[in-house]
């Protein structure tokens, strides 16, 4: 039997889709705004570290370059977005503390969430809340830094063989990656521009780079054998970027008209507890935006795309006042 090319063509685009549905999870910090949460960011370093020296361990005696050895620790760690090994173990042997928690159901979270219920034929995985370096974020983040950011990496290796400097190399990661999270996880996917993803996505190629590069490299060769020159300080990549209720995501309209009576009703009357504007305050005083928020910040929003601003919630709960605040804040730009 013959098939015919538009048929091949869609079955292609159907597997792409479900590869990308698979590597697609959304979070909600607004629901943990509230609840006290256990830092985990010393389980989740000494974690990291020991799988670190595992992968040193399984390379020793074998002539291999640090670029290798760096794809080969992002792969180990992380082998797929379908098979996100470092949530598992984390859970499992570490007892990271997470909003909900593992006894909430995923349609019990989901109801619960900004979301409210799924948006047929969109399918939401749900990451938890956890607390890293005193940064709220999903689960997922972390598979965005490990995943994505091999990912990331793998480009930026392209570019830099290019002949492209590292800045110009970084700057085509970046784009890229919006590319794919306009195009294909946002636009087609779930409805949602997440730039809490992206600057997670980011936050890893820059532990990717850390290995071989600048100026004390986390691995160096010592007689022929690849060794850690340092703890890796996994978390302190994590910054207040990550937290989707302070580096809000864009909703198109289908997913914004179920998520703005949400923030309306729920936590306009939250926006001003004690409890959030300490964390805000927080934010603001350690929150030094990155390269690739900036550019983002500059390409993007700047010419109108991704209007995010109007979606701020103290724009929600305090109009055009609210966005000028909104606006100056570091989550926003330079």
């Amino acid at each position: 039997m013959r098939c015919s090319l538009s048929a091949v063509v869609v079955g292609a685009v159907a597997l792409a889709l479900a590869a990308q549905v698979a590597r697609t999870t959304e979070t909600d910090q607004f629901l943990a705004w509230t609840v006290e949460l256990v830092d985990s960011a010393d389980a989740l370093d000494t974690y990291v570290n020991e799988e670190l020296q595992a992968v040193l361990l399984r390379v020793r005696g074998k002539k291999t370059g640090c670029e290798d050895v760096t794809k080969r620790f992002f792969r180990h760690i992380f082998p797929s977005m379908s098979h996100p090994r470092i949530r598992r173990d984390l859970l499992r042997d570490f007892e990271i503390d997470r909003f909900p928690n593992g006894d909430v159901g995923y349609f019990e979270y989901l109801r619960t969430s900004v979301y409210r219920r799924p948006a047929f034929p969109y399918i939401m995985p749900m990451a938890r809340t956890w607390e890293v370096n005193g940064v709220r974020l999903g689960g997922d983040k972390i598979g965005h830094m490990l995943g994505h950011g091999r990912y990331y990496y793998g480009r930026y290796l392209r570019a830099r063989a290019d002949g492209f400097g590292v800045e110009e190399a970084m700057e085509k990661v970046v784009r890229w990656g919006v590319g794919v999270e306009s195009k294909i996880v946002g636009g087609m996917i779930d409805g949602v521009f997440s730039h809490a993803d992206l600057e997670a996505n980011f936050q890893g190629l820059r532990v990717a780079i850390s290995f071989c590069e600048g100026d004390a490299p986390l691995l160096a060769q010592l007689d022929g054998v690849w060794t850690q020159t340092r703890r890796l300080e996994f978390s302190s990549y994590v910054n207040p970027g990550f937290d989707e209720s302070y580096n809000n995501s864009y909703y198109a309209t289908f997913r914004w008209k179920r998520v703005q009576p949400v923030l309306m009703d729920e936590y306009c009357q939250l926006l001003y507890d004690e409890r959030v504007q300490r964390r805000f305050a927080r934010y603001r005083e350690i929150d030094a935006p990155s390269f690739s928020r900036r550019l983002i910040q500059r390409e993007y929003e700047d010419q109108g795309r991704f209007r995010r601003h109007e979606q701020f919630v103290e724009t929600i709960c305090y109009g055009q006042e609210g966005m000028e605040v909104a606006k100056r804040a570091p989550s926003t730009g330079p």
